[in-house]
C-alpha cells in the first residue's frame, strides 16, 4: 500500500504516472462535493496552480498561472475571491493556499517558510471575519 500519494488513491505505486491517469484510481475532493451541490468553487494561491510531477521531472503545467512583478497579497486574493464566489445562492467552497510555506520549507529557507504562514493566518482571518464562519485549515508536510 503507497501512502504518499495525493488525489489519486493508495493503490496507485508512488511512481507509477500511468497509474495515476487511470480514472478508477481518482479521489473526489471536497471541491467536487461542492460542484455537485451547485455551489461556486474557486482557488487563491501564492504559486502556481499546478506543479506536479513524477519521478522528479517536471510535468507539463496544463493550467500554469505565472505572475510576472508583484503578486498580491494573498488575503486580497481571498477577499477578492469571497467578494465574487459569495453571489451563488447556493454558497461557494475556496481554497486558500499558502504555496510559499512548501517552497520554503523544501528550501530550507525559513524566513519565506515565516512570511508565508503569516499571510496565510491574515488571509483566513480576514475570510473567517467577511463571512462569520469558522474555516478548515490543513497542511501538508506529513512526514
Amino acid at each position: 500500500m503507497n501512502v504518499t500519494t495525493c488525489i489519486v488513491s493508495a493503490k496507485v505505486p508512488r511512481t507509477d504516472c500511468t497509474a495515476g491517469t487511470e480514472k478508477a484510481y481518482h479521489t473526489e475532493s471536497i471541491a467536487k462535493w461542492a460542484l455537485n451541490a451547485g455551489k461556486s468553487i474557486g482557488l487563491v494561491t501564492t504559486t502556481r496552480v499546478l506543479n506536479a510531477y513524477c519521478n522528479d521531472q517536471l510535468v507539463d503545467d496544463i493550467a500554469e498561472q505565472l505572475v510576472h512583478g508583484e503578486i498580491p497579497a494573498l488575503k486580497e486574493m481571498a477577499m477578492k475571491a469571497i467578494e465574487i464566489l459569495q453571489t451563488n445562492p447556493n454558497g461557494f467552497f475556496l481554497f486558500v493556499e499558502g504555496g510559499r510555506i512548501d517552497h520554503g520549507l523544501h528550501d530550507s529557507t525559513a524566513h519565506i517558510a515565516f512570511e508565508e504562514t503569516a499571510e496565510f493566518s491574515r488571509a483566513i482571518k480576514l475570510a473567517t471575519k467577511m463571512l462569520s464562519t469558522d474555516a478548515i485549515t490543513a497542511g501538508d508536510q506529513f512526514k
